[in-house]
């Protein structure tokens, strides 16, 4: 047996809607403009369920030691 399944999404205006991983580790489907603009890493040619989105690496800090390593 052979499945097809879709690997975008069109937008009203035409724009093909692929894969953007956003920082929080979230993946919406999304055209290159809007991806870009959420700062997120597109992903051309494929959907969701083809990548898998790691959160971005963070650390608890306090404003003040943040401040004091631009200094």
């Amino acid at each position: 047996m052979t499945f097809a399944f879709r690997l975008f999404t069109v937008t009203c205006a035409g724009d093909p809607q692929f894969a953007c991983c956003l920082f929080s580790g979230d993946c919406q489907m999304l055209t290159r403009v809007d991806c870009d603009a959420a700062h997120g890493i597109f992903y051309a040619n494929q959907n969701c369920s083809q990548i898998e989105c790691i959160p971005a690496p963070t650390e608890i800090s306090t404003w003040g030691r943040t401040k004091s390593s631009y200094r």
